[in-house]
């Protein structure tokens, strides 16, 4: 069992105490013959499981009848990353924001050391967290022109605009000895650089928006001109 979205289960270090009580409640709340449950071992453990590494906890439960024995607890993530570059792809494109100003690679589509650090930074937790598989992550300078937008959910990062041209290239590396070649999403962070300013009710400010071309508000059928930065 095991949610990216609110389980980061670390590889290093012991499971925290919320993760731990949430587990303990799960399992108490879905198996009526477990009347308690404690970690016996706070630091994940694995092992093969036809050719596949599974990760558990070294627990002791107690049932109803007062017994206690000692048990492993066997933790997954609700999506399935084994062997599956879609599922590790969606998991990256959900998890993971590079954002960069608009424009950025009008000119040059390629990246700089320091945005391939930052951007290799990110996905410290994603390896660090056993439930994703994922052991390695390589950031390719050059950019990936013929980039298409797919399942992406368009949401995720609301204040920021998708580029649909171009992706950034990775090479992810996985525990199961499989390295995937995966574009993921840039994002523009929207600079709007304003050279005047007017007056507004508050209970009007949710009236106005934004012209697609960042150079106007709208308010009704009122028009409001900025100056072009």
């Amino acid at each position: 069992m095991g949610c990216l979205n609110s389980f980061n289960l670390s590889r290093d270090k012991d499971i925290c105490k919320g993760h731990r009580n949430t587990i303990i409640q799960y399992i108490k709340r879905n198996y009526p013959g477990i009347e308690d449950l404690r970690f016996t071992n706070r630091r994940v453990q694995s092992e093969l499981v036809n050719g596949v590494n599974e990760y558990y906890y070294e627990v002791e439960y107690t049932d109803t009848e007062g017994n206690k024995k000692a048990s492993k607890l066997f933790v997954n993530s609700r999506e399935n990353f084994i062997r599956n570059k879609s599922a590790i792809q969606r998991l990256i494109e959900t998890n993971v924001n590079f954002s960069v100003p608009e424009g950025r690679f009008d000119d040059n589509q390629v990246l700089t050391p320091e945005e391939i650090t930052e951007l290799e930074k990110q996905f410290d937790r994603l390896k660090e967290n056993v439930l994703t598989r994922i052991t390695s992550v390589t950031v390719h300078s050059d950019l990936d022109k013929d980039f298409k937008v797919t399942h992406i959910p368009l949401d995720s990062f609301p204040d920021e605009e998708l580029d649909k041209q171009y992706g950034v290239v990775l090479t992810v590396g996985t525990e199961d000895g499989i390295s995937y070649d995966i574009s993921m999403p840039i994002h523009y962070s929207r600079e709007l650089k304003v050279e005047s300013l007017f007056a507004v009710n508050k209970n009007d400010l949710g009236k106005y928006a934004l012209s697609t071309d960042k150079k106007i508000f709208i308010f009704l059928r009122k028009i409001v001109k900025m100056r072009e930065a």
